[in-house]
């Protein structure tokens, strides 16, 4: 099955404590349904010092279901995404909204 997410994709969080934040995909998970978002969800990890790292505390991004954010258009909508056959056998990503196709990274 093909994945409507891919990194790279301008995303909104449509749910949890960044709703609204529009923010890029960084990667994606495909085993968990999770994507990790560029500026979104971000937690404090605490890491103890080694002699390799001073050690404290770390911001970093934490996963996010990807039934959380939603796909956004050119013209900053929120669009659902769809599968069409190109002529050469393969799919293409388009918006349902527009019928415009996704411009690959």
């Amino acid at each position: 099955m093909a994945n409507k997410f891919k990194k790279g994709d301008k995303v909104k969080v449509i749910t949890g404590k960044d709703k609204g934040k529009v923010t890029t995909i960084h990667s994606v998970n495909l085993k968990n349904s999770t994507v990790v978002l560029d500026d979104a969800n971000i937690i404090t990890k605490h890491v103890k010092k080694t002699d390799k790292s001073e050690g404290g505390q770390i911001k970093l991004p934490a996963p996010i279901h990807w039934s959380n954010i939603s796909h956004i258009d050119a013209d900053e909508k929120l669009s659902k995404i769809s599968f069409v056959l190109d002529g050469k056998g393969g799919k293409k990503r388009v918006y349902k909204s527009t019928n415009k196709e996704l411009s690959e990274n």
